[in-house]
């Protein structure tokens, strides 16, 4: 069992809405995917009138894979991709989110705009995983 960030909508949205905000995750990026999955929405109970996603965390990433992402032709990691991702959903959709690892409030989306607290969070989980990767070098 893993660690997760987990995102929901802070109201109710349509099955259109829905349909479409998954649609919107679909598209294609250019992200590696080292240091959680991507936007992944599943169906939570509490939750049955809103979206609720969660992606696991990967804060000691394989040697290996760390060489291959560095590959990618992003200037964003993971994390900040995916908050950045939940901005333009925010803003293209006109819904916000609250923002949690495991269970633990960390911030909020409120229309498009990712408050501070959870930049800083995210910022320090992708320095974690990069110090752990170094680390993983020695193992």
């Amino acid at each position: 069992m893993g660690v997760n960030i987990n995102y929901f909508t802070k109201a109710d949205v349509s099955l259109e809405e829905v349909k479409a905000i998954v649609a919107a995750t679909r598209e294609p990026d250019n992200q590696p995917w080292l240091l959680c999955e991507p936007i992944y929405f599943l169906e939570m109970p509490g939750y049955e009138d809103r979206l609720y996603g969660a992606s696991k965390l990967n804060l000691m990433p394989d040697p290996t894979e760390k060489a291959e992402a560095e590959n990618y032709d992003t200037d964003r990691n993971d994390l900040e991709f995916l908050l950045d991702k939940l901005c333009e959903l925010s803003t293209r959709f006109q819904v916000d989110w609250t923002l949690q690892i495991e269970g633990s409030e960390i911030g909020e989306i409120i229309g498009g705009v990712c408050d501070p607290a959870a930049r800083d969070a995210v910022e320090a989980l992708a320095s974690v995983a990069d110090e752990l990767g170094e680390f993983g070098d020695f193992m």
